[in-house]
C-alpha cells in the first residue's frame, strides 16, 4: 500500500501548529489557546493520520511529539488489573483538582493521578473513545518491553494497535515504506512501557503518550541487523517537556506548521518583528554584553544574577572599545560545568567610561575550583525605549503567534 505524499492537502483538511514548552502543562495550555473553540490540541489519531501522508522529512516525523492520548493503569470494575488507553483526554488535562492531585509532592516525577472514579468514567470511554487491556495481556506480548519491533511483530501488538488508534495499519505500512527505503529492514519501531514495575500505589495513573522523532538507531552484536530508521512511543509525565499540535478547525490534520520554533530558536534573525516598547525604567550601570549572528546586543539580566541569560534585550546601536582585552578570574560558583560570576566583581575591574562588557569562553583551572576568562570593556549606545521579546513572552502572546506565521 504506497501513500501519495501529494495527496496530503485535500478538502476538509486542518492546519497543525507545532507548540514547545519545557513542561507538559504550559505546552498543553499553549496549543489550546491557539486552537480555540473551534479547534482541538491533536490527539493520537490526529498524528498519525497526518503521518500517513507525511513523508520522513515532514516537520511531524522529525519531531517527537506529544499528544492528548493518555494511558493509566488500574483494576478494573470486575477487579482485575488493567490498562486503559484513551483518545483526547482534555477534560482531565483542564481539570484543576486533577493537576493539583498530580503535582502536589510528586517528587521526581508527576504522573496523570486519578480518582477511582475518573478512572471508572476512563474506562467507560467517558473522556475519549477508549480500549481496555487486560494487565496480563500487556505483560505476556514480549519479554523485553524496550525491543524494537518488526513491522509484523507490530501489527499484531495490541498494546500498540490501541496506541495508535483506528489507523494502526495504515500508519505501520507507511512507517515500513520508510524504514524499507531508508534501512533496509522491516524493524520499525519501539514500543516502551515499563507496566512490569507497577506497584500498589500506581493504581489510577498514567500519561500521555508521545510518538518519537525518526531517528537512527545502531545496534551491535547479535542485533546489528535491526539497525536504521526507527521511532518510538512511550509515555511522558507532567514534569516532561513537551511539544503539542493545535489543530485549527474541526477537520482531519494534514499539514503541520514549525515555523513558530525556527522563530523561537532564531530571535536575532527574527528581532526586528519582536521589537515592542520597554515600560521599564531601571537603567543598568554595566551591560552584559552578547555577540548573535555577528551582530552585538545587550543580554537580559538583573544585577543579582550571576549567569548569562543568552536572550538578547537591545540592540547595540554604537559600540567604542574601551582599554585592553582583560582576564576575568572568579572562583567557582556551584557546579564547576557551569561558568557563573558576580556582577559587582566585573564592575569592580571596568575601567572609566566603560558601560558594557562581553566575556569570553571560561577555563577551569586550580583543580577545578577556578575559572577564567578574557573579559573586554565597551561604551555602548542602546535604544531602551524598545525592547526584544524573550521566548517565553512569544510563546505566551498568541495574538504575536499569529501574527509571526502570517495568520
Amino acid at each position: 500500500m504506497v501513500f501519495a505524499v501529494e495527496d496530503k492537502v485535500k478538502a476538509g483538511s486542518s492546519e497543525g501548529t507545532m507548540f514547545f514548552d519545557m513542561g507538559v502543562l504550559p505546552a498543553y495550555e499553549l496549543a489550546r489557546k491557539y486552537a480555540g473553540n473551534e479547534g482541538r490540541v491533536a490527539a493520537m489519531p490526529d498524528l498519525v493520520g497526518a503521518k500517513i501522508y507525511a513523508g520522513p522529512n515532514n516537520p511531524i516525523w522529525r519531531r517527537y511529539i506529544t499528544t492528548t492520548s493518555g494511558e493509566f493503569y488500574g483494576i478494573s470494575k470486575g477487579g482485575t488489573p488493567i490498562i486503559v488507553v484513551a483518545h483526547g483526554i482534555d477534560d482531565l488535562l483542564k481539570d484543576k483538582k486533577t493537576i493539583a492531585r498530580s503535582t502536589k509532592d510528586s517528587g521526581g516525577n508527576s504522573k496523570l493521578k486519578l480518582t477511582t472514579r475518573q478512572f471508572r468514567r476512563l474506562e467507560n470511554g467517558e473522556y475519549g473513545s477508549a480500549q481496555v487491556l487486560d494487565w496480563d495481556t500487556v505483560m505476556g506480548m514480549r519479554e523485553y518491553p524496550a525491543s524494537v519491533l518488526s513491522y509484523n511483530e507490530a501489527m499484531k501488538e495490541p498494546l500498540l494497535r490501541a496506541r495508535l488508534g483506528p489507523e494502526a495499519d495504515k500508519l505501520l505500512t507507511r512507517h515500513r515504506e520508510i524504514t524499507l527505503k531508508e534501512s533496509g529492514n522491516e524493524f520499525i519501531l519501539i514500543n516502551d512501557h515499563k507496566y512490569e514495575d507497577v506497584k500498589a500505589e500506581d493504581v489510577n495513573t498514567g500519561g500521555l503518550l508521545v510518538f518519537e522523532q525518526l531517528v537512527n538507531r545502531m545496534s551491535s552484536g547479535e542485533d546489528r541487523a535491526k539497525s536504521g530508521i526507527q521511532s518510538e512511543i512511550n509515555l511522558s509525565d507532567l514534569k516532561s517537556d513537551a511539544r503539542f499540535i493545535a489543530i485549527e478547525g474541526k477537520g482531519k490534520l494534514r499539514e503541520v506548521d514549525d515555523r513558530l520554533e525556527e522563530i523561537l530558536s532564531d530571535v536575532v534573525r527574527n528581532w526586528p518583528r519582536l521589537l515592542v516598547p520597554n515600560n521599564s525604567t531601571q537603567r543598568r550601570s554595566l551591560y552584559t554584553l552578547g555577540k548573535f549572528g555577528g551582530k552585538l546586543f545587550t543580554e537580559y539580566r538583573k544585577d543579582r544574577d550571576n549567569m548569562e541569560s543568552g536572550a538578547p534585550e537591545f540592540v547595540v546601536e554604537r559600540a567604542t572599545l574601551i582599554g585592553s582585552e582583560a582576564t576575568f578570574t572568579t572562583p567557582v560558583l556551584g557546579y564547576h560545568g557551569i561558568f557563573r560570576y558576580n556582577l559587582k566583581d566585573v564592575k569592580a575591574m571596568a575601567p572609566e567610561g566603560a558601560n558594557a562588557f562581553l566575556m569570553g569562553e571560561a577555563t577551569l583551572f586550580d583543580h577545578d575550583t577556578k575559572q577564567t576568562a578574557q573579559i573586554q570593556f565597551f561604551d555602548v549606545q542602546v535604544n531602551p525605549s524598545r525592547r526584544i521579546l524573550r521566548k517565553d513572552e512569544i510563546r505566551g502572546n498568541i495574538g504575536l503567534i499569529k501574527k509571526l506565521l502570517g495568520k
